[in-house]
């Protein structure tokens, strides 16, 4: 956790963008960018650009701060929800539904609150404990 975070599990790096709604520069960059995204068959948007060391797309834009220009940086699925949907509540992050995590589809992403946990919702224990997928019959 970093020195500047709050609420664990939040992630504050350095050059990573929190905004809660979208700018202008982040609206052009996104409708840019979004036609290049690799659409696969299970009907998940790949981001086709960067990423960030762990496997989310990452986005990164202009704005002008303080008169002089100044590059920020957001993962991508959080920019595309923003300029796609609206803006994020406050006090919740994202959380994948599909599991792919360069995916950038909306509607396979929900709002959550920081403090959310899957054993919170008893429909969700189960994909959580069964993560092998065989069901618990692993020999």
């Amino acid at each position: 956790m970093s020195p500047r975070s709050t609420t664990p599990g939040h992630d504050t790096r350095k050059d990573m963008t929190m905004a809660t709604t979208p700018t202008p520069a982040l609206t052009r960059t996104v409708t840019r960018r979004l036609p290049g995204v690799e659409r696969d068959r299970a009907g998940h948007w790949r981001w086709c650009g960067s990423h960030t060391w762990d496997g989310y797309g990452r986005l990164r834009f202009r704005v002008r701060a303080d008169g002089r220009p100044k590059v920020r940086e957001m993962v991508a699925h959080r920019a595309a929800w923003l300029v796609l949907v609206g803006p994020i509540p406050e006090g919740h992050v994202l959380r994948s539904t599909c599991g792919v995590r360069d995916c950038v589809r909306p509607e396979h992403h929900e709002p959550r609150p920081h403090d959310w946990s899957p054993y919170d919702d008893p429909a969700e224990v189960g994909a959580v404990v069964d993560a092998t997928g065989d069901g618990g019959k692993a020999a």
